[in-house]
């Protein structure tokens, strides 16, 4: 009997070890219906020019707003477009050049299953390489016009509701931190727990 008690500790302990040291098997993590309805939003989001698609068109439709109002010099047009194309062909297009809404659920759902770290890692990056884009003077804030001027773009034309969502984040003397913002948005498209509360899907709900 005082053998099994010690194998059984013995066990026990080389238990809680391997699960320290990570050489137990997790489960894969799992989407519900709250992060895809979620990943819905954002599509359209980004279908720029609602043609039920995902294309180099939407880039192009909201490069050409920021080269008639956003009153940007050359340098900074091109820094802009060069950071955007880049961000939409890593990010949405990988091999494809047009992407439909199911074959944008799909790519977030195989990649969030397979690897839920490395898609909240990509997720990261995503929208600080968008708001470094935006950032026109790269003081590493979003002032209101800037703010605006990027939801303007992406065709969300109601200034009102734009503003409602600036004024979401508590801007400090006008400006919202980048920080703050790419930390919604990674909670945005990776949260899975609908009990958090959610900046962007709030936003999204309330008409922008």
């Amino acid at each position: 009997m005082q053998d099994m008690m010690n194998w059984a500790v013995i066990l026990l302990h080389v238990l809680i070890y391997n699960v320290c040291v990570g050489a137990v098997e997790q489960e894969p993590s799992r989407t519900n219906d709250y992060l895809i309805m979620k990943w819905g939003k954002w599509f359209t989001l980004l279908d720029f020019n609602h043609d039920g698609n995902l294309s180099m068109d939407d880039p192009t439709t909201f490069e050409a707003y920021y080269i008639a109002h956003g009153n940007l010099s050359d340098q900074q047009l091109k820094t802009m477009k060069n950071k955007m194309d880049k961000l939409w062909k890593t990010f949405v297009f990988t091999n494809k050049k047009e992407v439909s809404k199911e074959d944008f659920l799909s790519m977030l759902k195989q990649r969030y299953e397979s690897n839920t770290t490395a898609l909240i890692g990509m997720m990261r990056v995503f929208p600080t390489d968008w708001c470094e884009a935006i950032d026109l003077n790269g003081d590493k804030f979003l002032s209101k016009d800037e703010f605006i001027l990027n939801f303007v773009a992406e065709t969300h034309n109601n200034i009102q509701t734009d503003e409602k969502f600036f004024y979401m984040y508590h801007p400090i003397n006008e400006r919202v931190a980048l920080d703050d913002v790419i930390e919604s948005f990674v909670l945005f498209v990776t949260e899975p727990d609908e009990a958090k509360s959610d900046i962007v899907l709030n936003a999204i709900d309330s008409g922008l």
